[in-house]
């Protein structure tokens, strides 16, 4: 029986042409095998006053850019704000047309005062995919020196989590680590939760033979934010003079990793800044391996990015990792924080060359058998229709 395409919204306040990170490939791809699979994919995401409404398609999705007041350029409070005005925008654009789509999907804290308000007004239904958990954030920022816009960030975010949390018709995990997280942070919430996992499009990663390896050069791609654990990677570089580190993302660590490069006097770490999907493919396929030294991860895509290109990973022994990185299989894991630990686990790979081939050649295979961007959009299916029904 051939089934009714769905209409489905999207909701991600930036987009991959916009900022590179893991919820921003994950709306980019798994719309694109939505739509593959015969369903219609409208993605919400934040525009311009300048320009106002202003929608466009890409690759037959329909892209809608809504308008709000930057709150960014506002002192101490403008994280914050930037966040909220962009859901209260989006609230007030799903009031006039939520009925519209059969499902409307949260990727993370996008559109988070739209579930209690379709809560009272039943227009759709609400769909949470959850790729962190807000509050989780905000105690590791009020225990760390994050600057106080990022704190009052993090309060103000954890507020309004709970309500989008208790109030959607559905929630997605991406993770079992996030599942548990949530479930220890809110007992209250006792829906059930789906755990679907990010996935990986195999096809986008094919052997790049004009792209030649630098066996000494590793890589981060990630937001600059102390929670990434991008500061002890820095320090890491002192012990492994041998090695170079390029670093991919921008952040608000971006100036203390700069003096901190300046003070220990490294030649051998390089900051690109952010850059296009393209260039970080391009940087993956010519680097040894990948370091992913987060403190808090729920899955990590770039550790999945980089085993497709068969690369191995050096990454944090933290859960939500552990569920992608096998220790020995096809990647090795290092105590988070832990300079020493650190330095002798990517040592052992840059000395260990095949087992070091060996790893990428494993997390290929793990790729394309567990994390496939058509298995996890046929799961996401399965679950909007028991939602629907």
């Amino acid at each position: 029986m051939t089934q009714t395409p769905l209409n489905i919204l999207m909701i991600s306040k930036t987009l991959p042409h916009t900022f590179k990170g893991g919820i921003q490939t994950h709306v980019w791809e798994l719309s694109k095998w939505l739509i593959k699979l015969g369903h219609n994919v409208s993605i919400l995401t934040s525009g311009s006053m300048k320009k106002g409404l202003f929608m466009w398609e890409a690759d037959k999705r329909k892209i809608i850019e809504l308008p709000y007041l930057p709150g960014r350029k506002i002192p101490t409070l403008g994280l914050a704000l930037e966040e909220y005005f962009f859901n209260r925008s989006v609230k007030n654009f799903l009031k006039k047309h939520a009925q519209k789509y059969d499902i409307v999907h949260l990727q993370g804290r996008s559109g988070y005062l739209f579930p209690e308000y379709n809560h009272k007004n039943k227009q759709t239904t609400t769909i949470t995919t959850i790729h962190g958990i807000a509050k989780v954030e905000s105690k590791n920022a009020l225990n760390s020196n994050t600057e106080l816009p990022r704190k009052i960030h993090a309060k103000f975010a954890e507020h309004f989590e709970y309500k989008q949390l208790k109030f959607s018709n559905g929630l997605i995990a991406v993770s079992t680590e996030t599942k548990q997280m949530l479930r220890r942070e809110f007992p209250d919430i006792l829906k059930p939760v789906e755990i679907i996992n990010n996935g990986i499009d195999i096809n986008d990663f094919k052997p790049r033979n004009d792209i030649k390896e630098k066996t000494n050069q590793l890589l981060f791609v990630g937001r600059l934010d102390a929670i990434k654990g991008i500061i002890p990677l820095v320090k890491t570089m002192q012990l492994l003079p041998q090695a170079h580190l390029k670093v991919i993302g921008d952040g608000e660590e971006k100036e203390n990793i700069k003096s901190l490069i300046q003070e220990l006097q490294l030649k051998n770490v390089t900051l690109l800044g952010a850059q296009p999907i393209e260039e970080v493919r391009k940087h993956i396929y010519e680097s040894y391996a990948l370091v992913l030294p987060s403190f808090y991860e729920t899955q990590g895509i770039v550790s999945m990015e980089a085993n497709a290109c068969m690369k191995p990973v050096a990454a944090s022994n933290i859960n939500g990792i552990k569920e992608v990185v096998k220790d020995g299989y096809n990647g090795i894991l290092f105590e988070p924080g832990n300079i020493n630990d650190m330095a002798e686990k990517i040592s052992f790979l840059l000395n260990n060359k095949e087992d070091a081939k060996k790893m990428g050649k494993n997390g290929r295979k793990l790729m394309e058998e567990k994390f496939s961007w058509k298995k996890i959009a046929m799961q996401t299916i399965t679950f909007y229709n028991r939602r629907l029904n």
